[in-house]
């Protein structure tokens, strides 16, 4: 009766054994599974944010047009190169000379980092946004100004402005003071809040509430800019072919 009890134990300390040792190697082939994926996303994001930098680099030769167009009176150079007359002619001759200058033809279909947005913090990303449109605004105004209907189609800045306001808080009375003229002194300190952001990811610092607040209500400014329609350009389009709004 004894010996019967203890092999009964001993079978069920056995199979104990079996099932713990089922486990710890079911565990181990589910840590090793987390840590290999852990490990491959942290080489996408390596790679994702070397992609993202050389796009930014591509981004940061606008500069130069930004500022050199910071010099001039662009409402009036855009009202100019409307005219159909002498002038506007020479006004939009000389848009022309400043697009080939500038070899802007080739940011006529730059991609954006799309790809790399969901290896990206959203703070970097809604930042990288804001960064994009503001080297973009001088560029849009030299297209525009060159094809003679740069005045009256050229949106407003004041959606732009209140994306740059949600990226840089502390400029926020600058930027209401000096509107677009303060884009050429703003636009090193959004570059330098791109590359802390991605210092942090890189470093392995998660988001917090504060920057995914932030974030949020940058790209809600940014939408609000890319969906409105502006009234001066859509008095550009002719009756005849318009869709009136009920």
């Amino acid at each position: 009766m004894r010996s019967q009890l203890r092999r009964d134990e001993e079978n069920g300390k056995a199979n104990d054994r079996r099932v713990d040792d089922q486990i710890n190697a079911l565990r181990s082939t589910v840590l090793s599974s987390m840590t290999s994926r852990q490990a491959a996303f942290d080489q996408r994001r390596v790679e994702a944010v070397d992609k993202f930098w050389i796009n930014v680099s591509e981004l940061r030769s606008l500069k130069s047009l930004l500022l050199f167009t910071q010099t001039l009176k662009m409402d009036e150079v855009m009202r100019r190169a409307a005219a159909k007359n002498s002038d506007g002619e020479a006004m939009r001759s000389f848009l022309t000379m400043i697009w080939k200058m500038y070899k802007l033809d080739k940011f006529k279909n730059f991609n954006t980092a799309d790809t790399e947005r969901p290896f990206l913090s959203p703070l970097t990303w809604a930042t990288y946004i804001v960064y994009h449109q503001v080297l973009y605004f001088p560029l849009m105004q030299i297209s525009l100004g060159r094809l003679g209907a740069g005045f009256e189609a050229m949106k407003d800045s004041t959606d732009l402005l209140n994306s740059v306001a949600e990226a840089l808080p502390h400029r926020k009375d600058y930027l209401e003071i000096f509107g677009s003229a303060s884009f050429s002194y703003v636009i090193d300190e959004l570059e330098q809040l791109l590359l802390d952001q991605i210092v942090m990811m890189v470093g392995g610092q998660d988001a917090n509430q504060q920057s995914l607040e932030q974030a949020k209500n940058i790209i809600a400014a940014v939408s609000q800019q890319a969906t409105i329609v502006d009234p001066k350009l859509r008095a550009l389009v002719p009756e005849a072919v318009r869709r009136d709004q009920e």
